[in-house]
């Protein structure tokens, strides 16, 4: 159970640094 919920925490920390990295200046300036 600790292991699955260490993987998703990983996970879910991959996809907040994704989307931090497409929320940054150059994704919205892209955006605009």
């Amino acid at each position: 159970m600790e292991v699955a919920q260490l993987c998703c925490q990983t996970l879910q920390h991959e996809i907040t640094i994704t989307n931090y990295s497409i929320s940054a200046p150059g994704g919205k300036s892209e955006n605009n």
